[in-house]
């Protein structure tokens, strides 16, 4: 219930591209997953035959997402969203009809263009749309993604009981139905005018790296230290000092440089560190430590504090139970 309390409080639009992407799994996994046996059994071609339709179709979609994203960008989601799926109705349609390798072949080629359309721009449009929920959005569109991925194989067989054609001409008819909805429900937004060139914005797309980490391995954008306790170490001994080329830095902002960290915190050059951890060694470092029980914060205090008496019985457990409890707060 609260999933649907959740779908019910998007916009209409959202609504739409959450059953589009049902309807889009369920088209295309109606039709494909059987494609190679109606070419092979029912046509006669050879298996090089069918793995170049196959291979087409694929090249035709995977190999063009620049062009749907470019496209998405600059003449705007909702167009080439009905364009991608009005596109993947005839290529899907020419399967069901056509039995000539030309026809196959063109078939292909426009069901992979239509993909390689619709499927960027989708993801554009709602992310647009959904605005601060953006994450809400996405995590429902993959649950109907999965769901029409799930049922059309389950109808698929049964259509074939009847034939292919039949299963083709479904599948087009759930992508025409896709068509005429969202040119009828999605509402037409303003298309900013592009500030650079197609082949500039690619060039930025494949130099957008993350940060190294030390050895150069890629760091996660949310790679970086979670922290919970602050402190300042503006004596501490080499094998407590941590460096700063070991700390995570948080999206868009430049790495912090490199070397040791020499008086962190006030007293040195305004860096502090929060650390989430359940080391009470580590702990025992913080000039103050908040104690979290089941991410709710339940006390807060100095490490002296915290270490030496502890007043919420969850803390006093805590420290009982480890064989830190009594050692002095500062080695």
């Amino acid at each position: 219930m609260r999933t649907w309390h959740e779908i019910r409080g998007f916009p209409l639009a959202i609504r739409l591209l959450l059953v589009n992407q049902l309807g889009v799994n369920a088209g295309f996994y109606l039709l494909i997953p059987f494609l190679a046996v109606h070419l092979g059994d029912n046509l006669g071609m050879s298996a090089a035959v069918v793995g170049i339709v196959l291979g087409v179709r694929n090249l035709s979609q995977q190999g063009l997402f620049l062009i749907g994203g470019s496209a998405a960008d600059r003449l705007g989601a909702r167009g080439v969203i009905i364009a991608g799926c009005a596109i993947r109705t005839v290529g899907f349609a020419l399967f069901a009809l056509g039995d000539g390798l030309p026809v196959l072949l063109a078939a292909s080629v426009l069901s992979g263009v239509a993909g390689a359309l619709f499927n960027p721009a989708v993801r554009t449009y709602l992310s647009q749309e959904a605005g601060e929920r953006r994450a809400e959005a996405f995590a429902l569109f993959h649950v109907f993604a999965t769901t029409g991925a799930l049922v059309s194989p389950l109808l698929g067989p049964a259509l074939l009981l009847v034939g292919f054609r039949a299963s083709a001409l479904t599948a087009a008819a759930i992508f025409a139905l896709l068509t005429v909805a969202q040119a009828m429900v999605l509402p037409a937004r303003d298309v900013p005018p592009a500030t650079s060139a197609v082949t500039a914005d690619w060039r930025e797309a494949v130099g957008n790296r993350a940060p190294n980490r030390p050895g150069g391995r890629p760091t996660a954008p949310d790679a970086r230290p979670t922290v919970t306790a602050s402190t300042s170490w503006p004596a501490a001994p080499p094998e407590k000092q941590v460096r700063r080329d070991h700390l995570g830095t948080r999206p868009g902002r430049p790495p912090l440089p490199a070397g040791p960290a020499r008086g962190i915190g006030p007293a040195g050059d305004g860096l502090g560190i929060v650390l989430v951890t359940h080391d009470l060694d580590t702990a025992a470092q913080a000039e103050r430590i908040v104690v979290l029980d089941g991410g709710e914060v339940v006390e807060e205090g100095t490490g002296e504090q915290i270490l030496n008496a502890p007043s919420h019985p969850f803390t006093v457990a805590l420290l009982g139970a480890s064989t830190r409890r009594g050692a002095a707060v500062r080695p």
